[in-house]
């Protein structure tokens, strides 16, 4: 079972390992999540869980709460998201027709570099591999280095923030019956860089693309986990004009909506668990909002 947290749930676990928390609900908590750990189940960290834990200014803090995720994670890692991305590209094509065979799907491998799909290029960092991987959470008295610590990609975070911002503006430039074709094209101009990278790599022609109808591009970018999601998620923002974002709503979509695509599940904040569970749409994930819920009827 893979079991996905939202970084605010590592946190809590956190807490009540460094008895900040320490009533019977929490000890019982924690000790089902070590438990868990040490038998089939797997709570890998993403990208995401590294980026929102370089942020933590404190370095006490961030080394104790490392030191829990290193712990329970067990250096499990959650595939990064070009790769879940292009490999939907791949078996989305497949369906239609095209002559290419699919890479393997592996979402689960260890390490920060398999999280953010890169590889180690020294061969000293190759040779202490888990050192140096445990050392990204916890620091390392050996090397007299702390954990990683101040990764600024507020950048990523403010388009995204702005991008959100606009929509409930830029919709009244169209006609409410072309909504429905903005949150498609929305979709698919998200991807364009992953698909050329599919089309160069198995020297595919544009003119694939190019001869689709948009109805068969609709269920190109639908028969996809994270365009359906992505297209679920700006509906919702889409339909109310109250909507506020949030500067964390990058890793929220990113993070936890594509692991409610392929994980079994994703224990997140009450918000993001009703955006996720609105208008019919079915995460493959059991989305749950407290942490001695995941057990709940599992054997």
């Amino acid at each position: 079972m893979i079991v996905y947290l939202d970084q605010n749930k590592w946190i809590e676990l956190a807490r009540i390992a460094n008895g900040l928390d320490t009533t019977v609900r929490d000890k019982n908590i924690l000790g089902e999540f070590l438990a868990a750990s040490k038998s089939k189940c797997i709570f890998p960290l993403a990208s995401t869980h590294f980026i929102e834990f370089s942020r933590i200014g404190n370095v006490g803090r961030r080394k104790r709460l490392g030191e829990l995720m290193w712990k329970i994670s067990k250096d499990k890692t959650f595939a990064p998201y070009p790769s879940i991305v292009e490999r939907e590209i791949e078996v989305a094509l497949r369906k239609l027709g095209v002559d290419i065979k699919p890479r393997p799907k592996q979402l689960i491998g260890e390490g920060i570099e398999f999280a953010f799909g890169v590889e180690f290029q020294s061969e000293l960092l190759k040779t202490f591999k888990a050192l140096v991987n445990k050392s990204v959470l916890t620091g390392s008295e050996m090397f007299d280095i702390d954990p990683v610590g101040s990764v600024n990609l507020d950048s990523h975070r403010n388009n995204f923030f702005n991008h959100l911002s606009q929509i409930n503006e830029k919709k009244h430039e169209l006609d409410k019956s072309k909504w429905d074709d903005w949150l498609h094209a929305m979709s698919m101009v998200d991807i364009i860089d992953p698909l050329n990278r599919v089309f160069q790599k198995n020297s595919l022609s544009v003119s694939i693309m190019e001869k689709l109808s948009k109805e068969q591009h609709k269920e190109f970018l639908m028969s996809m986990p994270t365009r359906k999601l992505d297209i679920h998620l700006h509906r919702q923002v889409l339909k109310n004009e109250q909507y506020k974002p949030k500067k964390s709503d990058l890793e929220d979509w990113g993070g936890i909506g594509v692991a409610s695509c392929y994980c079994d599940v994703v224990v997140c904040e009450k918000h993001f668990a009703s955006l996720l569970n609105r208008d019919g749409y079915i995460p493959k994930a059991r989305i749950v909002t407290k942490l001695d819920h995941v057990f709940k009827n599992f054997a």
